[in-house]
């Protein structure tokens, strides 16, 4: 799965900045704030997937509601086409 492999690379990315760490490397503002970008980007992407999912349970259930009304108006049409004949 693609966002397995970019945990590992996030997670080798994070392995780096462990190593600037270590040897007491200042890093700017910008690339600090990258780093922490980076450390939160698997959550963000499970928050993403996880709101689009309820987004889609959403237009899914409106969505078999109006196939449901669609095919009682049908059905009604149907039975009026057989009286008549």
């Amino acid at each position: 799965m693609e966002i397995a492999k970019q945990k590992i690379e996030i997670e080798k990315c994070m392995g780096y900045y462990k190593i600037c760490d270590e040897f007491q490397y200042e890093f700017t503002g910008s690339e600090q704030g990258e780093k922490w970008k980076m450390f939160g980007f698997p959550q963000d992407t499970a928050k993403m997937i996880e709101t689009k999912n309820a987004e889609l349970d959403k237009i899914k259930e409106a969505m078999t509601k109006k196939m449901e009304a669609d095919q009682e108006e049908f059905d009604d049409a149907v039975e009026g086409l057989i009286s008549t004949v």
